[in-house]
């Protein structure tokens, strides 16, 4: 969802830092209304064009990165909380077949602990929203680089065309 949409706008911007290209209409975004020919900008224009998609592309490819060390957090807190869980239920299977008067303690002791096991998953929830969250701002923030960089180029570019009398081919 937006880890698929965040690491296009990130590929995008890449492209356009390390390439010297303008930008591409292949995402939905603001199209350019002009096709670039390299002959409207200096190649210190361009530079300052990139530059300033450099820091709204390294802030989204770290949200991306804390996304997914926040899934995969998530998954490993589960599997952390199952481990914990049949830890409990075999204190409970255990402690009954030991003792029967025991067995309701070692059940209510291996249930506390099942309780228990559930906090990290809670935590790592609680930290994959906040990246998620982190993730849009990124994307947006990203999104609207690009789309003042192809506005950009299109007021620079039309600047420089060359204009003719109407009639004239």
């Amino acid at each position: 969802m937006s880890n698929f949409r965040g690491e296009a706008l990130a590929e995008e911007a890449r492209r356009i830092v390390e390439a010297n290209i303008s930008p591409e209409d292949s995402l939905d975004l603001p199209p350019p209304t002009i096709r670039f020919s390299g002959k409207c900008c200096s190649a210190d224009e361009l530079q300052r064009f990139r530059t300033a998609l450099e820091a709204p592309r390294n802030a989204l490819q770290v949200s991306i990165n804390a996304f997914k060390d926040a899934d995969r957090g998530v998954v490993e807190a589960c599997e952390q909380g199952k481990r914990i869980c049949y830890g409990g239920l075999v204190t409970c299977i255990v402690g009954s077949g030991i003792a029967p008067q025991a067995g309701v303690a070692a059940c209510i002791a291996g249930a506390i602990a099942c309780i228990g096991g559930c906090a990290p998953v809670e935590n790592a929830i609680r930290v994959q929203a906040k990246a998620e969250a982190d993730l849009e701002v990124a994307n947006g923030a990203l999104e609207r680089a690009l789309a003042n960089y192809r506005n950009a180029f299109v007021s620079r570019c039309l600047d420089h065309e060359p204009t003719r009398p109407r009639g004239v081919r």
